[in-house]
């Protein structure tokens, strides 16, 4: 074992290869009224094989800039907006059913 557990947050592909592997994680948001969610865009992060992991574990961020002005509102209490990137490994992920899973990915939720 090279110290990669998914019970530590990490995981790593069966390929030892060391080419760069684009990892496409899809950007949603949800409004509180209506509880749908829309889809903002997909952001590529290329990803390479590391190993050994750094101590502490290695970290990405995919940037995805967005124009959120058409979903503002006046209101008389903040809204909070909920955020959900889904991680597919190699194959972009659906852009038209955010419930959809990716064979090598994970989806997950901002926290409010």
């Amino acid at each position: 074992m090279d110290g990669c557990a998914p019970s530590r947050g990490c995981w790593r592909p069966r390929s030892r290869s060391s080419r760069r592997r684009p990892t496409y994680p899809p950007h949603r948001s949800r409004g509180d009224s209506d509880c749908t969610l829309t889809y903002l865009g997909t952001a590529a992060v290329p990803v390479h094989d590391i190993a050994p992991l750094p101590h502490g574990g290695l970290s990405y961020a995919a940037v995805l800039p967005v124009d959120l002005s058409a979903y503002t509102r006046a209101c008389d209490e903040p809204v909070i907006g909920r955020i959900r990137a889904v991680l597919s490994w190699n194959v972009p992920p659906s852009t038209v059913d955010p419930d959809a899973k990716a064979y090598w990915g994970n989806r997950a939720r901002a926290p409010a």
